[in-house]
């Protein structure tokens, strides 16, 4: 269970800041929500059930800097290969997504960013569902990074960057 106060990850909403803990009625009975509110989306509200686990299970705690820091070394480690067949790399790319595992979501980044590299090279185009499968990674990815180093969002590349050569 988690508390008012709590900062997590919602699905693909990105992070949310637990507000409250209220019961509301929005369709038959009164039940108790969650009230999320996005860390980049002040104009947001997400209610979610607190006894549904569905819904608790699209529910993690954000990670900690040294979290963060251990997944970018991993990654260093990691070799991630192109997949060549479309239909199974776009159905891996949604799973990655929405699964929400941070280390999946950093190696689904760098095989798009690597054969994104690879084609421009040689002035080829990236297809237009690979585009999107990195953008949505990369969203999610930086939502909760940017978070919970301090840093904006467009700072995060930099950030995996420079750790990634200091573990080289």
């Amino acid at each position: 269970m988690f508390s008012i106060g709590d900062a997590i990850i919602y699905g693909t909403h990105g992070v949310c800041i637990i507000s409250d803990v209220a019961e509301m009625k929005f369709v038959g009975d009164k039940m108790e929500y969650y009230v999320l509110c996005p860390v980049h989306d002040a104009n947001s509200k997400i209610y979610a059930p607190t006894h549904n686990e569905a819904v608790n299970a699209k529910m993690r705690k954000v990670l900690t800097r040294e979290e963060v820091d251990g997944l970018i070394e991993e990654l260093s480690d990691s070799e991630t290969g192109w997949i060549s067949n479309d239909d199974v790399r776009r159905d891996f790319c949604e799973e990655v997504i929405r699964s929400g595992d941070r280390a999946e979501l950093m190696k689904l980044i760098e095989m798009l960013y690597l054969k994104q590299k690879d084609l421009r090279s040689k002035k080829k185009h990236f297809h237009v569902a690979d585009e999107k499968a990195l953008r949505e990674a990369e969203s999610l990815l930086h939502d909760e990074f940017s978070y919970v180093l301090g840093i904006s969002q467009s700072e995060v590349p930099g950030y995996i960057m420079s750790r990634l050569k200091k573990a080289e």
